[in-house]
């Protein structure tokens, strides 16, 4: 099975999709999307992410990552990766 995936990065507040990135192979790591991508953020965005993105600090944002919640994860926790706000 070949699986692929997307970048969408979505705004808290007005709940809506601010970013969807070209589809990848889903063996690519998620932080090497974000850098092809070169994603432009608003200055003082929040940008809250998981260990995936673990190094991925865009310039002018606030970085902000969950910690491990030993296999407690939400659904909403599992439909996204990075929210900006």
């Amino acid at each position: 099975m070949h699986t692929e995936k997307n970048l969408v990065i979505a705004n808290v507040k007005t709940k809506r999709i601010g970013f969807l990135s070209q589809t990848y192979p889903g063996t690519m790591p998620d932080k090497k999307m974000a850098d092809r991508e070169q994603i432009v953020y608003p200055c003082g965005a929040n940008l809250y992410q998981d260990t995936g993105f673990q190094g991925y600090a865009p310039q002018g944002v606030q970085v902000r990552q969950a910690k491990k919640s030993h296999g407690k994860v939400s659904s909403a926790r599992r439909t996204s990766d990075a929210i900006v706000t």
